[in-house]
């Protein structure tokens, strides 16, 4: 059967989405958003809100083509260190549990401290640390050339290692 499950590292400026097939990575992009350049003098919310379409538009995209039984998604901790970068969580979060709602994915939330114990066995392991594991584990993957966009699709390969106890993998994966 070719049941997919989908990996999601959640962000605002990049979201890292993986695909997994049968143990296999089959896919892995981000989906990236900038600020519009201040010359134009947007308003704040106008761009956040053309920002917070882009990155729903993408992930929805994404779930069209693979039609994922489920997903994992790794959502930021709390510990924003800017009003901005706080509301900016809030709206990335916002948009992956709506669209996983919208589109009935089931979905189940981890804290990047739950990615890095499965990987590397410590809360508190570097991103380096984390990545050298995702490559070893998903030898095969074709990951994004960049480093901000491979960056992120670590870390959403990192939460579906991290998801592999939880029941609706578990689910998931039975009769595959």
């Amino acid at each position: 059967m070719n049941k997919y499950i989908m990996g999601v590292d959640c962000g605002f400026v990049a979201m890292g989405v993986v695909i997994l097939q049968n143990g296999k990575i089959v896919d892995a992009c981000s989906v990236m958003t900038e600020p519009e350049k201040k010359k134009r003098k947007i308003r704040k919310s106008d761009d956040d809100a053309a920002r917070c379409e882009k990155l729903a538009t993408g992930l929805n995209r994404i779930i069209q083509i693979y039609h994922p039984c489920v997903m994992f998604v790794e959502l930021p901790s709390a510990g924003a260190k800017s009003a901005r970068a706080a509301h900016s969580m809030g709206m990335s979060k916002g948009i992956i549990a709506s669209v996983a709602t919208l589109l009935n994915v089931p979905t189940s939330y981890y804290l990047p401290h739950d990615s890095k114990e499965a990987t590397c066995g410590a809360k508190d392991a570097s991103k380096e640390a984390v990545e050298a594991v995702v490559r070893k584990q998903f030898p095969d993957t074709k990951w994004p050339e960049t480093k901000g966009e491979a960056e992120h699709c670590f870390d959403a390969a990192a939460v579906l290692i991290a998801a592999q106890s939880d029941p609706l993998y578990k689910m998931a994966i039975a009769n595959d």
